[in-house]
């Protein structure tokens, strides 16, 4: 039966022959598996987790987005639009009221029914709906135009001999249906669009209009 004569003795860790014995640093600095005591490992969030710049960078993260989300609970659902945006909107649509408490729609349907008369009386007595106030202006301007027109075509017409006779037949035969005839189809383009809360603005003439209202309204 065969003796080992090491036996008894801590084997040495750099015979390859003479098995592992376990590695003994002389220094405790240089294990790389000695970084944390005993107390540490079994105390976790404290000492060196709290010291170890990755753990502290982890809980101001944390911390902020928990901030965060404070805040985010704290202003959500409190904004409201100025006062001068919301009072500056109010009553202005077409789905406001109007004067004499009709819908703004049939006030705009009004103020073109019998062109510039209801345009004006629209325009004078309504002073907040400004969808009504636009179409009473359009009407007065697009309309009253054709009105003037009509009257000044018929006071030729009564001068003797060059209205009987010669400009007489090409007035009333040409010249007065091509202004009335779309004049109408315009008409009623109009109300039903005002009818339907649609603010139509007509080229060039809807400019006209504008400024008209503009003026108008700076005169009162």
């Amino acid at each position: 039966m065969g003796t080992n004569p090491k036996q008894g003795q801590n084997p040495d860790s750099s015979d390859i022959y003479g098995g592992y014995g376990g590695y003994t640093p002389q220094n405790p600095s240089e294990d790389p598996y000695g970084g944390f005591s005993q107390s540490e490992t079994q105390q976790p969030g404290t000492g060196s987790q709290q010291s170890d710049p990755n753990y502290v960078y982890g809980q101001q993260q944390q911390q902020q987005y928990t901030s965060g989300q404070q805040q985010q609970q704290q202003y959500s659902g409190t904004y409201q639009p100025p006062l001068s945006t919301m009072r500056g909107s109010s009553g202005s649509g077409s789905n406001d009221a109007s004067v004499f408490g009709l819908s703004a729609k049939r006030a705009g349907l009004l103020s073109y029914l019998v062109g510039p008369f209801t345009g004006l009386a629209f325009l004078l007595l309504e002073r907040k709906n400004q969808f009504v106030r636009f179409c009473a202006a359009q009407s007065t301007v697009v309309f009253g135009a054709v009105f003037v027109l009509y009257l000044l075509l018929r006071l030729i017409m009564i001068i003797p001999f060059i209205g009987t006779f010669l400009l007489g037949p090409i007035i009333s035969g040409c010249i007065i249906p091509i202004i009335l005839v779309p004049a109408g189809l315009l008409w009623i383009f109009l109300m039903v669009q005002a009818y339907r809360g649609v603010q139509v603005k007509l080229p060039i003439v809807g400019d006209y209009a504008q400024a008209f209202l503009a003026r108008f309204s700076r005169n009162r």
